[in-house]
């Protein structure tokens, strides 16, 4: 499973020169929970908070993982693509010409960074209860949430990849204390 796991991170950060590759500032915990909705009039819209992990990354990646962690698995079946068509747009309303075909790639190699947050953050920070209980729900969803996405092609409308995890009990049952 490890070499799985190293040859899936390897061509996520792979840079070839192809814009949709390219290495952005990236959260790497980009979901819900780190995002502060300002109401009150003159305040930001949006603030994100939590910014421990950040790296060079994957855009798509981020958006990934923040679909996966923050919409039940047939909302996100449901409305991924367009989502993932609205991030391009995005992209290119800022100068950045890249394909929906290469962006849904990308966005497929990260579907399971949900898992992977869960499994490494789970072995480095300090052990809670609360904490134990949020990586479990955290590796439990990833494989349902992302498969979907989990498509061996580029294309959204592919039939999804049957998806083999390490269940998230053996996972994390190595402890850290």
């Amino acid at each position: 499973m490890s070499d799985k796991i190293m040859l899936l991170a390897e061509a996520s950060l792979s840079d070839d020169g192809d814009p949709a590759h390219a290495l952005c500032l990236a959260h790497n915990d980009y979901r819900l929970d780190n995002m502060l909705f300002g109401v009150e009039p003159g305040a930001a819209p949006l603030t994100i908070v939590d910014w421990q992990t950040v790296s060079l990354g994957s855009g798509p990646t981020d958006l990934a993982y923040m679909l996966g962690s923050g919409l039940l698995p047939e909302t996100r079946v449901e409305h991924d693509e367009r989502l993932v068509r609205r991030y391009v747009d995005g992209l290119a309303g800022h100068g950045v010409d890249v394909s929906f075909d290469s962006i849904w790639h990308r966005y497929v190699l990260g579907a399971f960074s949900g898992y992977l947050m869960a499994v490494t953050a789970s072995q480095i920070v300090e052990q809670t209860e609360r904490g134990d209980a949020m990586f479990v729900a955290m590796a439990s969803a990833t494989p349902n949430k992302c498969a979907r996405s989990a498509s061996t092609t580029t294309s959204a409308s592919d039939p999804p990849l049957e998806v083999s995890l390490p269940p998230p009990t053996a996972t994390l049952a190595v402890s850290h204390r």
